[in-house]
Order: structure tokens, then sequence, then C-alpha cells
């Protein structure tokens, strides 16, 4: 088959017409790369000279005169150093003539270079010019005034003339068709997209995946390079966390975080679908197709859920905070814990993750028996896994993988969520989706209680080493308590105890600390601020040490300053 470069050559030789081949093809499908990467190396080693340069920005014909000026300017040395003896000459003038006189010197010399560039423009040869980006232009005059120079250059020149675009955003294309000898359309394959959007890839875990990578691609018939990179730039962060965690099953992981990435990326930026039409469409189940709530929406129309429907066609399930990571609403993600991923050897972690496939009979019966357990287990859990765990209890029930009734395992989530401990919790909270109304509704109900009692535990270790030394637990305190979380646990005799054990340097960190983040502190905080103050007036009036009563006043102006922004 042909090449496209191939093709290129074969036109260039035909001197029938201006020697003008317009090379066309869609946004992002490596129009561009293809030109940098391959064309102009192709004509480099036959030792034809290029002269390269996008039109998008371009405002007028002089610009565009200008533009090509500067780039051939740039590729021929020879040529510039003339260019700038001549801005030499206009230097040297206006110091013979003397700084009233430059601007006069300078406009004429303007006039002359006004000239000069039409002769420079005529004795251009010897070359091959690309332009890239002719949809780009602002108005169809521009593009028609373009056309022109290039086919005027071209003819009396005898350079040759490849201009690149999309011509599908060209609405008048009767100037494109009587300005070129042919068009070569140019296409990617869905291998060579891969192996461009690898090319800088930071691990090489992605690149043994390749052919992973590329099954996807093919499945949702990716045609936007600019899109494929994005998303392996994403998956770039993602493989980040898989490989610094040996715990994890490696090839599983790969596989779920790829085709959500991939998924999520290709909905968004390529099949232009909203943000709320992705979600409201995220597979709960291991078949989209089987398993997902009928949702009518008065904004999204019905064949952008269709179209969410066909690319979600996945194996595990999703959630908000994945979905906000892949579109960049969410920069940072905690990979392990939002995709979900299973560890080795553990048939639980891959049964709460819906990667129950790869698993046999035996093995799918030891994940449901420990499925049960895990739910009905009032031990220390990590909460997220504990209500996914029901969930997918719920989904294996209903879909009669498991004989455990819907209202048994109902009844159990009730009664274990409101006696079990769970561990911490980050502050920020979860964003869950659920396969089942009455799950979701019982997470809601108790979730902020839950939430209160793993934090509360996590702050009773923290103000135990807080109450030592504010100085030894800062660092800890900006990570984990960004917005004051602890004050809401912490009393004046607590207090007390504190300022009682802390020196000046403790003291003073921590005026600093609370200063800094007044704007950040919760209304809900108020009374135990209050005490605070209340605690801090009287020590300050048996203080016998001038300097630390000193910092103590700074301390306590500062939250009552805090105490007024709350409650007003």
């Amino acid at each position: 088959m042909t090449s496209t470069i191939e093709r290129i050559d074969y036109l260039l030789k035909d001197d029938s017409m201006p020697s003008m081949i317009l090379l066309d093809g869609s946004w992002g499908s490596g129009k561009t790369h293809f030109i940098k990467n391959k064309l102009e190396p192709h004509f480099k080693k036959k030792s034809i000279k290029v002269v390269f340069f996008s039109l998008y920005g371009v405002s007028d014909l002089n610009d565009f005169r200008c533009k090509l000026s500067s780039a051939y300017l740039a590729n021929n040395p020879d040529v510039s150093k003339l260019a700038d003896s001549v801005n030499g000459i206009a230097v040297s003038l206006g110091k013979i003539f003397g700084e009233n006189t430059s601007g006069s010197v300078g406009a004429a010399l303007s006039g002359m270079a006004g000239m000069a560039q039409h002769a420079f423009l005529a004795n251009m040869k010897d070359f091959t010019l690309i332009l890239d980006d002719l949809e780009r232009l602002s108005s169809k005059n521009l593009i028609k005034q373009i056309l022109g120079e290039s086919i005027e250059l071209a003819d009396n020149n005898k350079i040759s003339v490849i201009i690149a675009a999309n011509t599908s955003q060209i609405n008048d294309k009767n100037d494109l068709e009587k300005a070129f000898i042919d068009t070569v359309t140019y296409r990617t394959t869905a291998e060579k997209m891969v192996d461009i959007a690898l090319e800088h890839t930071q691990f090489n875990n992605i690149r043994s995946h390749k052919a992973l990578i590329l099954n996807e691609v093919k499945r949702l018939n990716f045609t936007n390079l600019r899109i494929l990179k994005r998303a392996i730039y994403r998956l770039n962060r993602v493989f980040g966390d898989i490989d610094n965690n040996s715990d994890l099953d490696m090839d599983t992981s790969v596989k779920i975080v790829t085709s959500i990435v991939l998924s999520i990326c290709y909905a968004h930026y390529e099949a232009k679908l909203s943000t709320k039409t992705i979600k409201d469409n995220l597979p709960h189940s291991t078949r989209l197709h089987t398993y997902v709530k009928e949702h009518k929406s008065e904004t999204e129309p019905e064949e952008n859920t269709k179209a969410a429907r066909r690319i979600f066609n996945l194996q595990h399930s999703l959630n908000d905070e994945v979905v906000d990571f892949c579109i960049g609403d969410t920069l940072e993600i905690d990979a392990i814990e939002a995709f979900c991923l299973p560890k080795k050897s553990d048939p639980l972690s891959a049964l709460i993750s819906y990667n129950y496939l790869h698993m046999n009979e035996p093995e799918f019966i030891e994940a449901t028996e420990k499925l049960q357990s895990f739910i009905k287990s009032y031990e220390k859990e990590n909460y997220a896994m504990w209500i996914r765990a029901c969930d997918v209890a719920l989904y294996l029930s209903k879909f009669q993988f498991i004989d455990w009734p819907r209202n048994e395992i109902l009844n159990v989530s009730r009664d274990v969520i409101l006696k079990k401990t769970f561990a911490p919790i980050s502050t920020g909270g979860l964003r869950l989706r659920f396969s089942d109304d009455e799950l979701q509704k019982i997470h809601e109900d108790n979730f902020e209680r839950v939430q209160i009692a793993s934090q509360k535990e996590k702050v009773d270790a923290f103000t135990s080493r807080m109450k030592k030394s504010w100085l030894s637990v800062e660092d800890e305190a900006k990570q984990q308590f960004n917005n004051l979380e602890f004050l809401q646990f912490i009393s004046g005799e607590f207090f007390k105890d504190c300022i009682l054990r802390w020196d000046i340097h403790n003291i003073n960190a921590f005026e600093q600390y609370i200063y800094e983040r007044i704007n950040s502190i919760d209304s809900s905080y108020w009374l135990n601020l209050n005490e605070i103050v209340g605690t801090l007036e009287e020590y300050i009036e048996n203080e016998q040490e001038k300097l630390k009563r000193g910092i103590l006043s700074v301390l306590c102006g500062t939250l009552k300053n805090a105490c007024n922004k709350v409650h007003s």
C-alpha cells in the first residue's frame, strides 16, 4: 500500500500546475506530528530545505509574509547574517544623526523594508514550504489571500507548497479545489496512534502493556491523538501508584485503570459527553447493559445517554472521584483506593473490585464466603471497602450469584454500621455510587456519625502527642488537619495542659498555625474556641514570665478573632 510520504513525493513531481498539495486530516489525527517527525526528516534526508510554520494567529497577508520571511531566515544562516547587517546599519544611522532624528530614520527604513520584503520574497527559492492549520485563519477572505500568495510563490519561485488543514472546518471549499494539485487525506492507524502516545511515557509498565491499551483504543474507536496523549498522561500518574505498591494484583490492576481512564477521557473529550452524562451512566456492575438504572434527563439528549452506555462497557465499578480525575477537575488521587484495585491472592479484594470473572468456581465460593464474613464482622475496617462489600453482595444476590437474600444483607448492614468502629476516614469524605437505593440511604443516614467517630479516634492519637509538643506534630497538623478539625475535640482544660508544657516557641508556632487558617475555621467549633479563650485569659492573669505572657496574649487575640469570625 502506498504510504502518505510516497504519495506526496509522487504528486510533487507533477508540473502541470503550481506544485501545491493539501494534506487533509481531522483535529488531533496526528498531522503535525507526522510533518515534524516524518515528512520534514524525509525532505532533509533528500537535501531539500524545509520552511514550516503554523498559520494559527496570522492576522493578515502582511503578517503572513513577515512570518514566512522570519521562518525562511531561521533556516538560512547566510541570509540571516545579511538581515542582521541591515539591522546594524539602522542602529548606526541612529547614532550618526542623533536620538532626535532616530524616529525619522526608523520610518524611512521601515518604508524601505516594505519594498525590500517584496523583493526578498521574490528571490526565495529551492525549498519546500509547509503550512499548518489553514482552517484556523480568521476569515474566508484571508484563506483566499494566503492560498493566492502560496500559488504565486509555487509558480514564480518554483518552490513546493504543502498546506495541512482540517477541511471539515472550512465552509467554502471552492478555493481549495482550485488551488491544489491534489488532496492527500491523512489518517493514522490505531497502532501508530498508540506508538506516538507512548513515546514519552514515564513508566515502562505502560509501554509493556501496549497491546492492552491498543485493544481499548480500537474498542472505543479513538481518532484524536491529542486526547489519547491526554489519557496516557493520566495513566502515567496512576501507574506510578501501581508500580510502587507490591501488594497489588498487578495485571488485573493495570487492566482496570487502563479501561477506566481511556473510557472516561474518550467519553468527555472525543465523544463530547458532559461530566453529568458520564457520572449518570457510570457502571455499578460487571456489565453495564444488564444493570444500570434508567435515567431520564431534561438537559441531556437521549443519544448521549446511549453513547455513554456504549462506552462504559466495563468489568468493574466506578465512582465520581475517578471521573473528576480523568477529566482534570481533580489533580491528585489515591489511585489504589479510588479505583478499588485488588490485592495479590486476595479473593475478597478481587470480588469487591468486581473482578471475579478470572476466578474458578472454588475460588469464587471462597471469595463469597469471605465477603459475607467481612460484612458481618465488627472488627475495625476501612469504611469505603466495607460499604462497597455490602453493595457487591446486594448485586450478587440480585443476579443469583449467591444465596444470601437481599433483605438479610440490608438488615446486617444496618446493624453493623451502628456498632462497628471504622478506620479514620478522610476529612474530605467519600464519593461513592451505589447499585442499591436502600443501601445508599443506610450510608447517607449514618455516614456523618461514622465519619465523626472515626475522626475522633484519629484526633485522640494526634492530641496525645500535641500535648507534649506542638512543634512535633505541626507538619502532621498541616497535612491532616488543615481546616483545624481537631479543635472540635479539645477542651479548655486540655489546652491548659498544653500551655503548661509548651515553651514560647511551641506557643508561637501554634499561634501562626491558627492565624494562617482563620478563614478555614468551621462555625461549629465556636464553643470549643470560646472555652479555650476563657482558659487562656485566666492563665495569662497568673503568668509571671513576661515573655511567655506576651506570646500567650498574642495567641489569645488570634483565637478571639477566630471566635468573632465564626460567630458573625
